[in-house]
């Protein structure tokens, strides 16, 4: 999970964790149920919905700062997983927020 926003490959993960491959799979399998990719990339569409909702960061930043270079590739991701677009999610997230005395904003730091 610390380092599931960055843009590398989940061999490289296990690089860096000092594990075999196989064995990070099973280990996250067991742990959370999901796959390697699913799990990253449930962090990493958390993470890019919190930003979205608390910060006026554009789109190809956001992508960029859950580990996707690719603007495009993210979006496209984001609205299959999501239901709606990134700025489609984010103009949601501002008319929920304006209506209920504060929603998303003043909660937890800007990055």
């Amino acid at each position: 999970a610390r380092d599931a926003l960055l843009p590398i490959s989940v061999a490289e993960h296990a690089a860096r964790l000092g594990v075999p491959l196989p064995e990070l799979r099973g280990a996250v399998r067991r742990s959370t149920g999901a796959g390697v990719k699913e799990y990253l990339l449930g962090i990493r569409l958390t993470r890019a919905k919190e930003l979205l909702a608390r910060t006026d960061l554009p789109v190809a930043g956001i992508a960029r700062r859950v580990g996707y270079e690719d603007p495009a590739y993210f979006s496209r991701l984001f609205s299959r997983r999501v239901g709606m677009a990134p700025v489609r999610f984010r103009a949601q997230q501002s008319v929920r927020g304006a209506g209920c005395g504060g929603g998303a904003q003043g909660m937890g730091r800007r990055a």
